[in-house]
């Protein structure tokens, strides 16, 4: 059995925490366009921002320009 160090095992966990995090923000840009509460209000929940940004603007203004006025009032009540 190969011997693995710390360093190792915290650069895969930091690496795999860093996808995750990216996978939960990327959903709550989709989440929000599409208007799908449940998701958004989960994804919160998880620890995604509301107010980040990306080249299509953030989930809210995504949200607002969709017409998503539920989803909309989710994620002011996040900022």
């Amino acid at each position: 059995m190969a011997h693995i160090s710390r360093r190792a095992t915290l650069r895969v966990w930091l690496q795999e925490r860093d996808a995750r995090r990216v996978w939960v923000q990327d959903t709550l840009f989709v989440a929000s366009a599409r208007g799908h509460q449940a998701v958004v209000a989960a994804l919160l929940a998880k620890g995604a921002q509301a107010d980040q940004a990306n080249e299509y603007g953030t989930p809210l203004s995504i949200a607002k320009r969709q017409g998503h006025a539920k989803v909309v009032a989710l994620l002011e009540a996040h900022k």
